[in-house]
């Protein structure tokens, strides 16, 4: 949290105070750098130069320009840094505003105590989560290995989590006559053994306890291909520990395997001729020989090795802050130098390209080949403007570049997708990912080769010529294929009491600036078209995962999560719902499932029907936008746990004595059907007291904490 000599790197944006604060910080006995930055410019520089651990801002009609340019940096670069904003005066509206922009506290410039606690809160925060981030991606990047280690053993490994493949090898799945093992994923086991053997099976099938932990054993029983043959297949089942949680592993070694590939594969006849098996009459190659082979020197493809520089990069950066950019190299048309001059020449390219490349390196660089005609390069960080630069000197080396094979000379491009890599990803793949999405835009521009394309810099571009439901749907489509959405979580806290640590969660554009076309509530109009689903289930997915990780440190974890009214019409969510939850580990308890009042009143038997078979599976269901649909008597009609009253009765009650009875009207409606009440867009302290009195069970909104990235509400906290 802290520069390399122990100081706390401090940005400070108003000038004015500048001495004032680093004066009163140092007497608090804070370490210092300090620097003041009075412009946009100055800031994108040293945020470039010497990421800051703390930013302080002057909240003034002056410095709107320069708050609005840090946080729009802090979000594009994926930045977990806390900005606090100093109000010259006490100002609620300022304050509200302030937490809204994305800020981690406001202050007043007077109050020194305050600010002193603010900041020591802030910093004290930000030093968890870069632990929580930090261990994290230990944890991951463990568990990455031990998988990397399953998928290239040579032998067949399968995990089972009740009664489901959850993991499974490539060797595995071809025991099983699958070329591809995802086809055998969330696959039930019994499907793969013959009838017979259920009931053998059925014993190892069920929960397993992290506490009666289950024996080594070993089984023999009929397994059944994807062809409906029979193979005879001794299995060694032992539990273990997968994603933190207790799994069956099945496990047939290389020498079994090796055996049931010369007993399974063919049938010899008596002139000898080998005839295949398989109902498609082709020859079986015998597992062990598809394998992939060991990496054997620099210049072969290498992915792990990339893989484990990435993964120190994030870990590092968890640590010190420190970013770094990766660059993914690949040579333009390369499938036609090997149609056109053969394999061996194009792979003879390729090492020469390699060479060349390396040859060009300044130490503290990383570079390895990871495909046929591809390159990762990992480089210290650079601005925007210097990483591409850099790129495109060093794919113009490359095009001027005649390489000499034997008799042959070949000249090639290169062109390159560059992301960055900092604490905000959990794994390598996540970097890669980036880079091939910056690839793909420039394939789908159809530009020429030897291009460069920043992942950061990808927006959607205008699509004001469309239609507006088809611009919107389009625009959504675009944020979603280039990761351009951000999940965000907003705590729920109790009035009553509080049995369970709830957050809400939901997703926003990360883009700063819409198309020209685009409507400010596109969110809201897309829930109507058909990209509701695939965004449904983006955030749900997203939610679940995030809640994955919660629970571990807090069980008591619950989030609610929206289904759209589309969603809640197609007859395929409910499955795909049960598989997310099974995918991810959850019980279904852990979830609050959210429906809308209109999109139930108007589906209300499709809505009567999921909000049932949720209830079946254990999991909890609200109704919000409350109180706005008079005619439909909707909490009688079906069996919700929650409900949430729309925000305009909210505001209304706050203003006006009607709209505080038409509230408490619909508050006593629904505690006389025994559902708890929240109440959410509480931005101040002024209701709560009426709140408390009405009955409501809990609260949600900026006077108790702004969205955040993370689950990261102190509900312990007696402030």
């Amino acid at each position: 949290m802290t520069s390399n000599d122990g100081a706390l790197n401090l940005f400070i944006a108003f000038e004015a105070e500048a001495s004032r604060l680093v004066s009163l910080l140092e007497n608090a006995s804070y370490t210092l750098s300090p620097h003041v930055v009075d412009d946009d410019a100055a800031f994108i520089h040293l945020l470039t130069d010497t990421p800051p651990d703390l930013v302080l801002a002057g909240n003034t009609d002056a410095n709107e320009a320069l708050i609005k340019t840090i946080f729009s940096e802090l979000r594009k670069r994926n930045l977990d840094i806390p900005v606090i904003l100093i109000n010259p005066e006490t100002d609620a509206q300022k304050v509200v505003q302030g937490l809204r922009l994305g800020a981690a506290d406001v202050g007043t410039l007077d109050d020194d105590q305050h600010l002193l606690q603010i900041v020591s809160r802030a910093l004290y925060d930000l030093e968890q989560r870069r632990n929580r981030v930090y261990w994290k991606a230990r944890f991951k990047d463990s568990e990455q290995r031990s998988q990397n280690l399953m998928d290239s053993s040579r032998d067949a490994i399968a995990l089972v989590a009740e009664g489901t493949y959850v993991y499974l090898n490539e060797s595995y799945a071809r025991l099983f006559g699958y070329e591809d093992s995802d086809a055998l994923m969330l696959f039930p086991v019994i499907d793969t053994a013959q009838d017979v053997f259920m009931g053998q099976l059925k014993p190892f099938l069920k929960p397993l306890s992290s506490e009666d932990t289950l024996s080594a054993s070993t089984m023999t029983f009929q397994g059944v291909k994807q062809d409906s043959s029979n193979f005879d297949i001794d299995i060694d089942l032992s539990q273990i520990e997968y994603e933190g949680e207790p799994t069956l592993q099945f496990l047939i070694g290389k020498e079994k395997l090796a055996n049931l590939s010369i007993a399974n594969a063919a049938t010899t006849d008596t002139a000898g001729s080998t005839t295949a098996i398989n109902s498609d009459h082709r020859t079986q190659t015998p597992i062990a020989d598809t394998l992939p082979p060991k990496t054997i020197s620099v210049g072969d493809v290498h992915l792990q090795r990339m893989f484990d520089h990435i993964n120190a990069a994030i870990r590092k950066a968890s640590k010190t802050h420190s970013e770094s950019l990766l660059y993914y190299l690949r040579i333009d048309e390369f499938s036609k130098l090997q149609n056109e001059r053969g394999f061996q020449i194009a792979e003879a390219t390729a090492r020469l390209v390699a060479k060349f490349i390396s040859g060009r390196l300044e130490p503290g660089y990383h570079f390895d080949r990871i495909a046929a005609d591809a390159f990762l390069l990992m480089a210290p960080n650079k601005t925007p403007e210097a990483a591409r630069e850099f790129a495109e000197e060093l794919l113009q080396a490359c095009a001027n570049e005649v390489f000499e094979l034997e008799d042959q000379t070949v000249s090639v491009q290169l062109t390159t997708g560059v992301s960055t890599i900092n604490e905000a990803f959990e794994r390598a793949e996540v970097c890669i990912d980036r880079c091939l999405k910056a690839l793909a835009h420039i394939d789908a521009e159809e530009s020429k080769g030897g291009q460069v394309q920043l992942f950061e810099e990808l927006f959607p571009t205008s699509m004001a010529t469309l239609g507006e439901d088809k611009n919107i749907q389009q625009y959504v489509k675009q944020l979603l294929d280039k990761d351009l959405i951000e999940m965000m979580y907003q705590p729920i806290v109790g009035l009553q009491d509080q049995e369970f640590e709830y957050y809400e969660a939901f997703c926003r554009p990360d883009v700063d600036v819409l198309p020209e076309g685009i409507p400010e509530d596109f969110f809201a109009k897309a829930l109507k078209t058909s990209i509701a689903l695939p965004l449904d289930q983006w955030v749900t997915l997203r939610a679940f995962k995030e809640l994955q990780g919660k629970l571990n440190s807090h069980p008591n974890t619950r989030v609610f999560v929206k289904i759209s009214g589309t969603a809640l019409k197609n007859e395929k969510f409910l499955g795909w719902l049960q598989a997310a939850l099974k995918a991810t580990k959850l019980s279904p308890h852990h979830v609050i499932f959210q429906l809308e009042e209109k999109d139930v009143s108007w589906a209300m038997k499709d809505a009567q029907a999921l909000v049932e078979e949720l209830h079946k599976a254990k999991a909890t269901v609200a109704l919000t936008h409350y109180g706005l649909n008079a005619n439909t008597d909707t909490l009688k009609k079906i069996n919700f746990d929650f409900v949430k009253p729309d925000q305009t009765l909210v505001a209304k009650a706050a203003k006006t004595t009607d709209g505080a009875e038409i509230l408490s009207d619909c508050l006593n409606t629904a505690k006389g059907e025994g559902v708890k009440v929240i109440v959410p867009f509480v931005e101040d302290a002024s209701p709560i007291p009426t709140l408390w009195k009405l009955g409501v069970d809990y609260i949600q909104g900026y006077y108790i904490q702004g969205p955040h990235p993370t689950m990261d509400y102190e509900f312990t906290s007696e402030e």
